[in-house]
């Protein structure tokens, strides 16, 4: 989402998301990247939890497939291997129904830790001083755009709005 870009409509229009779609607009779209010659588009999809779900999983497993980036035919016999947390949505029915069909047959290992308990981004100091600096300095600015695009209005000081509108 790009925050900065002009706003079309409203967001109780109909087609409010078509109206912002594409380059340099409000919902700009995904990066595109090769991979072994093939096109791979961004992938995005929503759960009402913020999560990533059983389903949401069996969707990117079968574009991945069906955009026949795994080259199976290449190496016969040989499964592709993915390795998840041990959340639920990973044992999800159908996504272990697909992943053991031969056609699509993939090796997963299930139960590797969540370790955000123990380190996540930011946590290095590396990152930590540079990621603060650059969030301090758009911090104002992300405010009140959020204030100006979710909330409607705003009541920042003249100073900041001046300095960053």
């Amino acid at each position: 989402m790009d925050i900065f870009a002009e706003v079309s409509g409203d967001t109780t229009d109909h087609n409010f998301i078509a109206k912002n779609y594409g380059p340099g607009k409000l919902f700009p779209g995904g990066p595109t990247y090769n991979f072994n010659g093939k096109d791979v588009p961004y992938f995005v999809r929503w759960s009402k939890t913020g999560s990533t779900t059983g389903p949401i999983l069996l969707e990117m497993l079968k574009e991945m497939d069906h955009r026949d980036w795994l080259d199976r035919k290449k190496h016969p016999g040989v499964a592709p291997l993915y390795i998840c947390d041990a959340h639920g949505s990973r044992f999800h029915l159908g996504l272990l129904v697909y992943q053991n069909q031969p056609e699509h047959r993939l090796n997963s290992n299930q139960g590797c830790p969540n370790m955000t308990a123990d380190w996540q981004v930011g946590d290095s100091q590396q990152q930590n001083g540079t990621e603060n600096l650059h969030f301090h300095q758009l911090r104002p600015i992300l405010l009140l755009k959020k204030a100006i695009l979710v909330e409607g209005s705003y009541n920042f000081s003249k100073d900041i709005q001046t300095r960053y509108l």
